[in-house]
Order: C-alpha cells, then structure tokens, then sequence
C-alpha cells in the first residue's frame, strides 16, 4: 500500500503526503485511542485492582491471545502453495474473519473498562469506539473483505 503511494505521489510529493497522510494521521489516532492506557497509566500507584478492572484485563488478555495465536495458522496458510486461492476457515477463522481485527476491538475494549475507575475514566469510550469503527468500518474489515472477495472465489460465501 506504502509502495502505491510512494509511485502514485512520486519522489517531490512523497515525503510531505507520507508526513501527513501516513505518519502524522496515524501518531494522532495512536494518541486518541490509547487514552484509556494512558489514563490508567496515569493512576497513582496505590490504585488498587478492581472486580472491574478484572474484567478489563481479562477481556485485554482475550483479544491479545486472538491477535497471537491468529497469527501462526495464518502464516502456515499462507506459505502453502496449496492453499493459494482459498479460504482459511479453520482455527480461530471458524469464528471470526479476521481474528486479529476482532482481537484489537476486545483488547481496546478491555484498557476502556480498565480506565473505568478513573476520574473520567468513562469519557475515554471515544478511544474504543473509533477503533471498532475504523477496523470495521474504514481501513480494516471492509478493505480486506473487499479485496479478499474479488481474489478467492469462495469468500463471500465465507462471508455469509
């Protein structure tokens, strides 16, 4: 994509449009969707762990182990050559799509109800919100599924 980019803008434009666009963009969303880290972060150190901030960490370790353990079959699938132009559907992918993307979304989730106890720890929820949406919405699932859906014939019916 970074490469695209590169040779759609040429080597003048590149490095301004990447500064902005790539770097800048994505610094910024960083800042915003890891306010609930921060705020946590931010508690004094004899902030004891709460019923709720169980909760938090369990649903962080949940999304963190879809993310990990979504990787290795991913990258088995992947180097098989025998797998080009299929569908991996096995695995965590017998329950969710895209296991990393779902992963983020629990993982974020989780450092919200962390930050719950928190003056205004409640008022970070735009952070989890605008991750869910971007992933779901904007440049994770809908991107991948549509490019997925036009390159292996059996993904909509995966989809489905």
């Amino acid at each position: 994509r970074y490469a695209a980019f590169r040779q759609r803008y040429g080597p003048e434009r590149y490095w301004w449009l990447s500064f902005f666009q790539v770097f800048l963009l994505q610094g910024g969303l960083a800042f915003v969707i890891s306010a609930p880290l921060q705020l946590s972060a931010s508690a004094p150190a004899t902030d004891v762990m709460t019923p709720v901030d169980w909760i938090g960490l369990a649903l962080f370790v949940v999304g963190f182990a879809f993310e990990a353990i979504g990787d290795a079959p991913l990258l088995a699938f992947q180097r098989n050559p025998a797998m080009r132009g299929r569908v991996l559907d096995t695995g965590l992918w017998r329950y969710t799509r895209h296991p990393n993307y779902f992963g983020e979304c629990v993982l974020g989730w989780g450092l919200w109800i962390c930050a719950l106890d928190q003056p205004l720890g409640w008022a970070t929820v735009f952070a989890p919100l605008l991750m869910t949406f971007l992933l779901l919405k904007v440049s994770g699932v809908a991107m991948l599924d549509a490019h997925l859906s036009s390159s292996k014939p059996g993904y909509r019916d995966y989809i489905r």
